[in-house]
């Protein structure tokens, strides 16, 4: 869902995952790049955008979710987790502290019960009231 709203909007995603051939099948799927995970510290990007948590056992300088060396993030890429229920991840807390551009779990959430509100009772309810 992620990477056909990313093309609708003119940015080209790219699939990283520790499983290659699951992360295979969902670039042909949406018809774009796949790369095995080690090169995502060596593939250029703008932004990262977590889908799922795939827990690994963590080393010095490793978050949480999946084993990312959180030392690859700079203030340039932005970063998005959406693997969790609203709080923030290890992830969110590193990309944070390194000055990264962070899209709150919280505010997608929100952002999705505004359009379900206005979809189903076709009127606007502000942020505040929910």
């Amino acid at each position: 869902m992620m990477a056909h709203a990313i093309q609708r909007r003119g940015g080209i995603p790219i699939i990283a995952g520790r499983d290659r051939n699951v992360a295979q099948e969902i670039a042909q799927s949406v018809g774009c790049r796949q790369i095995p995970w080690e090169a995502l510290y060596a593939t250029v990007h703008d932004t990262l955008i977590v889908c799922s948590e795939e827990k690994q056992p963590t080393r010095k300088g490793q978050s949480e979710s999946g084993g990312l060396h959180v030392g690859y993030l700079k203030p340039n890429i932005a970063v998005m987790d959406l693997s969790t229920q609203g709080l923030d991840s290890q992830i969110v807390r590193e990309a944070k502290e390194r000055g990264c551009p962070v899209v709150h779990p919280r505010d997608i959430l929100l952002d999705q019960l505004e359009m379900q509100i206005k979809l189903l009772s076709g009127q606007n309810l502000s942020r505040d009231r929910l």
